[in-house]
């Protein structure tokens, strides 16, 4: 690819470039060489700088460098970085970390290149992108996301002409490596390349190695839950158990590669346990709660520290402790009888009658019953929330009213509260309360008229000050005739009962529901999707939603990931949709028949057939096309009709 590049050649296009780039031929350059050169221009970008500006924003090095970003510890310990370093020193080479805006945070490799790289402002918290530097391999990576090269005279400004540049994204950071282009050649980033991707899977090897080796610590105890994170050696999450990501209100993935000290900063102190194989116990105030906090060093087979798992423990188990965070103003929409539903909730927040919430799965039910603890007089109180649909029928009891000591095998020490407890003073929320067995609906309705409960194996009474908001997705006329629920606690939790809309019934939100996702998603993934396109928004607004918000949320965050433009659009939308639109259109066709409809379905499994090639293939086109078993050709054509080509 690099092969043809002849210095003389390229320095004599680049003069006649600058002085009259309007008459020059270009043709012999490559054409992101070309492009972004004339972007340089219409810049503009002055081609004969001495030095490159350094950002009055990280003129503070010292604050700069101490930030979230913590590489000297993996750099230090990891054999085939140095082995690797001690290549590029041999070449007089230097390297050099950014962050995924292009900052340098870190950097390593021969000290006269450094120092020489360091008079022209190329130094820890400059920026590398192209308003500031110029064309060179750090703002190509940023746009392909790939490995790029730029080769001398290939540079916009003369300073760096003496110089190759190579970049490439590696994990949440670019490395750019600079060397003198007389040391340049194809094998350079070749090696690179093959370095990279080998780093990568080592790391990934290393991370999987570990959670296998710390599952008998990390195993969760249904008895005696706890939260637990594993961190590897240099401080990043590898994993949060079940009881953790509620305890910290995670969805799931969201903290994969992401820091300790920057996800959970009140876990900082817990860091320094790394340096030892000892368990530490440590009281901390996580997220306000007094925890207890243990930390256990894990090592591997050569006795080195590879990662800890650090468990959290409060007076009362995690798992208990479930946080309320919506209110009435994260209730969206404007549609009429949603409108009325979220006026008669904030009418129910002002007492604390029992409220029974119907609603198909994934409107929101729980959502409306944080809504109205947040805004009663109970705000300050706990809310405890259990679904009755997921306990074993063994535990619920347990669950429910508690135990004391000895009231089971398996039983710990000192006995445990029950749901009642941990939510006096605030709200209990009981999901799913038509799935609770006929025998414990007569143990609640007893709790619900007595307002005490006793625990297992205790003969003790708990006096009660709770409220009880209760949901389900299922008909209670129909279960209390066919005998599987009490109709006497039915009449004890339906004081005020509230009934949600499904999202079919208030089409006009969905919009507003769309907008709300995009930005939420926007930010968690790093992204600037626009929105859908208006054919897309139309058929969505169509579809008939089974799933409701939840199934919606779920659109949303797929449209994103798999968006290659600024809109989401109808090819980027599951399969369902489009076959419910066809349905809603065409009712008195066969649909096996419909060569439209057909047509579609083959388009978007070919389209998702080469965004699976592409995943496959790291972006890698001609590999991506190749696995297809199309020509180069025809695969660039593909790209282009459905829009996948990266802006």
């Amino acid at each position: 690819m690099f092969a043809k590049y002849n210095h003389e050649k390229t320095k004599t296009i680049y003069y006649d470039f600058i002085n009259n780039h309007a008459n020059v031929e270009l043709s012999y350059l490559r054409k992101d060489i070309i492009h972004s050169w004339q972007r340089c221009n219409s810049a503009p970008i002055d081609p004969f700088k001495s030095k490159f500006s350094f950002p009055a924003e990280f003129a503070d090095l010292d604050s700069f460098t101490k930030r979230e970003w913590d590489y000297d510890r993996f750099v230090v310990n990891n054999k085939l970085a140095l082995e690797f370093y001690d290549f590029l020193i041999s070449i007089h080479a230097a390297i050099y970390y950014t962050d995924l805006n292009l900052n340098i945070i870190r950097s390593y490799g021969d000290s006269n290149l450094l120092k020489r790289l360091a008079k022209l402002n190329w130094d820890i918290g400059t920026n590398l992108c192209e308003e500031n530097i110029g064309t060179n391999a750090a703002a190509l990576s940023f746009q392909t996301k790939k490995l790029e090269v730029v080769v001398g005279a290939e540079h916009y400004c003369k300073i760096l002409h003496p110089y190759v540049t190579a970049s490439c994204p590696f994990n949440s950071s670019y490395w750019v490596i600079i060397a003198n282009h007389s040391k340049f050649s194809p094998f350079l980033s070749k090696y690179i390349e093959l370095y990279t991707s080998y780093l990568s899977y080592r790391n990934q090897a290393e991370e999987n190695k570990l959670a296998l080796a710390i599952s008998p610590l990390y195993t969760e105890d249904k008895l005696n839950p706890k939260a637990k994170i594993l961190i590897n050696e240099i401080g990043k999450i590898i994993d949060v158990s079940k009881r953790g990501l509620r305890f910290f209100n995670l969805p799931p993935n969201s903290f994969k590669n992401k820091y300790l000290k920057t996800l959970i900063p009140d876990l900082e102190p817990a860091l320094r346990c790394l340096s030892s194989n000892d368990i530490h116990h440590l009281d901390l105030k996580v997220q306000n709660v007094p925890m207890h906090v243990y930390c256990q060093s894990v090592r591997n087979n050569e006795s080195n520290i590879y990662g800890m798992v650090i468990t959290l423990e409060s007076k009362e188990p995690l798992n208990h402790k479930t946080r309320s965070t919506y209110h009435f103003s994260d209730l969206i929409g404007v549609s009429p009888r949603f409108m009325r539903i979220k006026k008669m909730a904030e009418r129910a927040s002002v007492n604390s009658s029992n409220v029974l919430i119907y609603g198909e799965s994934g409107t929101g039910k729980e959502l409306f019953a944080q809504a109205i603890h947040n805004s009663s007089e109970r705000k300050q109180g706990p809310f405890i929330s259990i679904n009755c649909a997921v306990l074993p029928k063994e535990l619920i009891a347990s669950e429910l009213f508690g135990y004391a000591e000895g009231a089971f095998t398996g039983a710990r020490k000192g006995g445990a509260p029950g749901k009642f407890e941990l939510a006096q003073g605030g709200t209990l929320f009981l999901d799913e309360i038509a799935e609770m067995p006929i025998d414990m609906q007569s143990a609640l309705l007893r709790v619900l008229e007595e307002r005490r409960i006793t625990r297992l194996g205790d003969d003790k009474l708990i006096e009660l000050d709770v409220r009880i908001i209760s949901a389900t997705n299922k008909n209670l006329s129909e279960a209390i005739a066919n005998k599987t629920f009490r109709l006497d606690l039915y009449y004890r939790l339906n004081v005020i009962p509230l009934e949600l809309i499904p999202l079919r019934e208030r089409s006009e939100d969905i919009p507003l529901l769309i907008e709300y996702y995009v930005n939420l998603y926007n930010e968690q993934f790093q992204t600037n999707i626009s929105g859908f396109t208006p054919d897309a928004l139309a058929m969505l607004k169509e579809y008939n939603w089974p799933g409701n918000v939840r199934e919606l949320r779920n659109i949303v965050e797929r449209g994103i990931n798999l968006c290659f433009s600024d809109y989401i659009t109808v090819e980027d939308l599951p399969t369902e949709v489009a076959e419910y639109t066809f349905n809603r259109e065409n009712l008195s066709i066969n649909h096996s028949n419909n060569t439209v409809f057909q047509e579609y379905k083959k388009k978007i499994a070919e389209m998702n057939q080469i965004k699976d090639s592409l995943a496959k293939c790291n972006g890698n086109k001609v590999k991506a096309a190749h696995l297809m078993g199309l020509s180069r050709s025809k695969f660039y054509r593909k790209l282009k009709e459905y829009n996948l080509v990266e802006k």
